[in-house]
């Protein structure tokens, strides 16, 4: 039941509701301190995919991200 402030922020701006929102702790062999990977349930990324994807960017990089947020795809109007 826990949402990290910033991904809920986020996602009620895309008129989204937060509670669809499934939230990850993940923690990369290169540093012990875990990121949160917040991710809709609608969106078309995978979870798997969200975690290879982030975990293949180096460390330096990764540390400047504070939470990471998958959502659908939004199409224009």
């Amino acid at each position: 039941g826990w949402i990290p402030e910033d991904c809920k922020k986020r996602t009620e701006s895309y008129n989204y509701l937060h509670f669809e929102i499934d939230v990850y702790n993940v923690t990369y062999t290169d540093c012990d301190n875990p990121w949160i990977l917040c991710r809709h349930k609608k969106s078309t990324t995978s979870k798997d995919h969200m975690i290879n994807i982030f975990g293949s960017m180096p460390l330096g990089m990764r540390e400047y991200a504070r939470h990471i947020l998958a959502m659908p795809d939004i199409t224009p109007d």
